[in-house]
């Protein structure tokens, strides 16, 4: 059985028009065997956009997610040296200076101000992925 088909009526451009017929006697074609086939195309290239698009937002989702990794790795560091305690040989001067000035600086606060960044870039991962 053949394809179903439905009959429509269009305004053309004259110009238009006669751009079609010339180009589908060149090719072959009945007129409206030259209009299908060039709206046919037309629905493939915006697959093709659809999938560079994709691309697009795969490589952004990517970019998050390093981020996101990346900021974990330092709340992982921050936490070891603020939290984990040494043993005896582990405490030098270097160290309690270290620790001194982290917690000084405000590590705990910039620990915190980087997990809400990871939350963040995590919430955008999880709703292009949804």
């Amino acid at each position: 059985m053949a394809d179903p088909k439905t009959r429509t009526e269009i305004r053309l451009p004259t110009e238009l028009y006669e751009r079609l017929h010339e180009a589908a006697k060149a090719w072959g074609r009945s007129f409206n065997g030259e209009m299908v086939k060039r709206l046919g195309d037309s629905f493939d290239d915006r697959q093709d956009m659809e999938s560079i698009r994709l691309q697009s937002e795969v490589k952004v989702l990517k970019a998050a997610l390093q981020a996101a990794h990346m900021a974990m790795e330092n709340q992982n560091r921050l936490i070891n040296v603020l939290t984990v305690q040494p043993t005896a040989d582990q405490v030098t001067p270097e160290y309690v200076e270290m620790h001194r000035k982290l917690v000084a600086s405000g590590a705990w606060e910039s620990m915190w101000a980087e997990m809400r960044e990871l939350s963040k870039s995590l919430k955008k991962a999880l709703d292009f992925v949804q």
